[in-house]
């Protein structure tokens, strides 16, 4: 029978795969962290100082679904690098493909997000 490979039998560079697999689930949690913050900064937004006289509205759900995607796509992402690192598995071909597409989205739906925010306030502030 097969023993389960130990932390200590791993070689360098599985260690420095498993480490950089941290650091990358690091960032996805703080992407989350940061899309949820921008969530609620946008509502705070609707309800306190927007209430009338909204100009471009529409920019709102797109801030709102940019928001989204990027969220669920950092938890897909987080949930797939905490398996890898719980079973000390390398990446295979396909998970990081997967995975890096997955961070990709969030990243870019992140920038849209934010980018939508600050237009969406600036014309209405101005």
């Amino acid at each position: 029978m097969v023993e389960k490979e130990k932390v200590s039998d791993l070689t360098a560079v599985q260690k420095a795969r498993q480490e950089g697999q941290k650091l990358l689930y690091d960032t996805c949690k703080h992407l989350t962290t940061l899309n949820t913050g921008s969530i609620l900064i946008l509502a705070t937004f609707l309800k306190e100082f927007f209430i009338k006289d909204r100009e471009w509205t529409c920019l709102i759900a797109v801030v709102f679904s940019a928001l989204i995607i990027s969220m669920i796509s950092s938890v897909a992402t987080m949930l797939a690098l905490s398996r890898n690192v719980f079973y000390l598995r390398e990446a295979t071909e396909t998970g990081t493909r997967i995975g890096a597409i997955s961070i990709f989205i969030s990243v870019g739906a992140f920038i849209v997000g934010i980018i939508g925010l600050v237009v969406f306030v600036l014309k209405n502030f101005y």
